[in-house]
Parts: structure tokens; sequence; C-alpha cells
């Protein structure tokens, strides 16, 4: 089968996907008419060339874990061969960036679909929090689909805004309060991140959080601008220095400076979950200029999360 990958209007490339490896995988890329506005990280290092191991890790990266809670009854229930098939089902749409894909010669149109500018479907993110039992007949064409992470989450629309809710974890479930006291000591700091709020629904914790682009803006992780796929160093400092020698390089200006204040700031809250995937830049996605960094967003793991509150000593904090 063969799907197109398009950046909002504009095709990108033609790829031919199969069945193997327990998923949906890129057997060949069939065409590329633009090559400038593919995905960062999928081209073969140094050259014009799309990988189709990079390009279908990317498709991989883009879908629900399969260690999400819920989602291996959705996948049986549903008879679904793989868990990526509900990412290609919701044509790949992401509230993270532009892009998606359609079966090749398809007339689907973006501005009827993206989900900044239409309704979705709020089926998925019931079924995964557990919310519905009867699955059957149920449409899952949703953001929910190309959510990465493995805490329950899911998409809703309030006021017109779309704003991720996500939960914790067992056995304290502590994550939505600590992104909420996390956004709170940031914007007493005077630091650009996003808002968290916190809501109980049936006695459990979420918080909440618009996402903080648009339908004309991509946010591309800091894994994606350093080009991780290509000789990624073991050594943090090396990888520090990696990624900031490949900002200079795209143009990305105050990439010392926001990755200062990600430091500072997780330093104070005690974040112990900071890696290349949860910080990044933001892109304009019609003119491809950056605009700059993403404000500091999934704190979730900080204040000692998943510690009991009588191992917690001042002195742990040299320990760490």
């Amino acid at each position: 089968m063969e799907y197109e990958l398009n950046h909002r209007e504009i095709p990108v490339a033609v790829l031919e996907l199969a069945s193997g490896l327990g998923k949906t995988i890129v057997k060949n890329i069939v065409s590329a008419p633009n090559i400038e506005r593919l995905p960062l990280g999928v081209l073969t290092h140094g050259s014009s060339e799309i990988d189709p191991i990079r390009i279908g890790n990317w498709i991989d990266e883009r879908s629900i874990p399969k260690e999400r809670s819920g989602l291996e009854r959705i996948i049986e229930r549903l008879g679904l061969p793989y868990p990526n098939q509900l990412l290609l089902d919701s044509l790949s749409l992401s509230l993270y960036d532009q892009y998606w894909m359609r079966p090749a010669g398809s007339e689907i149109a973006w501005r009827d679909v993206n989900f900044f500018q239409n309704e979705f479907s709020s089926d998925l993110g019931d079924a995964l929090l557990g919310d519905v039992e009867d699955i059957e007949g149920r449409t899952f064409v949703s953001p929910d689909a190309s959510s990465s992470g493995f805490l329950p989450k899911r998409w809703i629309i309030r006021d017109g805004k779309r704003i991720l809710m996500k939960g914790g974890k067992f056995p304290y479930f502590q994550e939505p309060q600590n992104e909420r006291v996390a956004s709170r000591v940031m914007k007493l700091l005077g630091i650009e991140r996003a808002r968290y709020d916190l809501e109980f629904i049936r006695g459990k914790a979420y918080s909440l959080c618009e996402t903080f682009v648009d339908s004309e803006t991509d946010f591309v992780s800091a894994y994606y601008i350093a080009d991780m796929f290509h000789n990624m160093p073991f050594d943090g400092s090396k990888a520090f220095d990696l990624f900031l020698g490949r900002c200079e390089e795209k143009g990305i200006r105050g990439a010392r400076e926001a990755m200062d204040r990600i430091f500072v700031s997780d330093f104070i809250l005690f974040n112990t979950d900071r890696h290349f995937n949860n910080f990044g830049a933001i892109r304009d996605a019609v003119t491809l200029e950056w605009k700059g960094f993403s404000p500091i967003f999934d704190t979730g793991n900080c204040l000692w999360n998943e510690h009991a509150t009588e191992i917690i000593r001042t002195d742990t904090i040299g320990d760490a």
C-alpha cells in the first residue's frame, strides 16, 4: 500500500508501506517531490536521500507506544494488526505539527481534516482511559493516535482550545500535581513555560495543558534537531554540545539561553526526566523559518516523584 506524506497542503513524499517486525514499516520511497519539507532527521546523514528506516522510525515515534495502558485491549477488540494502524487510520495527524499521511491518490484535503481547525472524535481517548467498554463501531480518528509517552492521556476541545489531559502513574499518581506546581514556580521565576492546570475527574488527578502549536507551526524535538539517528553520543555533555552545534547550523537562535533556563528550572524542581524528546524548537510551517524555542513542558517527574515522603531528605539532593 502507498501513502502520501504531506506537510499541510504540500506533498512531501510517497511511501510504500508493508507489514513486518510487528508493525507497519516503510518498504520503499516511491517519490520525494519536496525534500526540503521532509521531517528533520529522516535523510541519510550527509545526503539528500530519504532513509526508509529513519522515516519508518519517525512514523513509529509518532504512534502510541504499545506499553500505553488500555491500548492492548483496543487493538485486540478492533482486530487491528499493529498499534500504529491507529495512526494511519487517523491520517497520522497530530497537534504537535502539520505533517499527515493519506492513501496515495486520495483527494482528502488538509483544511478539511487537520485537528487544529476541525473537530475530532473523543472515542479513542475515552477507550484509553477506560471510560467506555463497548468500543466496536466507534470512531477513532483522533490526535490521541499520535500522542507519545506512557502516561494515560487524551486530547480534548474546551472553549475552542486543544488541551492535553494527562494522568499519573501508580502508586502515587503525583505527576499532574507536579506539573501544576512546576508551572507556578516557573511563572514566579519569569521562565517561559507551558501553563498547566489541575482537574480531578472521578477522584483522579489530571493536568491540563493547551497546545503551544497552531495550524501554522511545527514543534520539532531536540532529538530530530540534533539528528540523533546519526552517531548519537552516549556522553550527556557531548550530546548537549552536538545539539547546540546543530542549532547554530540551522539558525535556531537562543539555544544556549533556552537550555540554561531548562537546567535551572529542572535543578530547582528536582526534575529527573529531561531528555531530547521533551524539549525543542518551534518552526513556521509555511516559511520553514525557526521562530525560537518551545516553552518548557513535561516536568511531571519533579519534586521527588515516586519517592515515599518518609525517605525524602534534604541531603538526597547532592546524591541525585
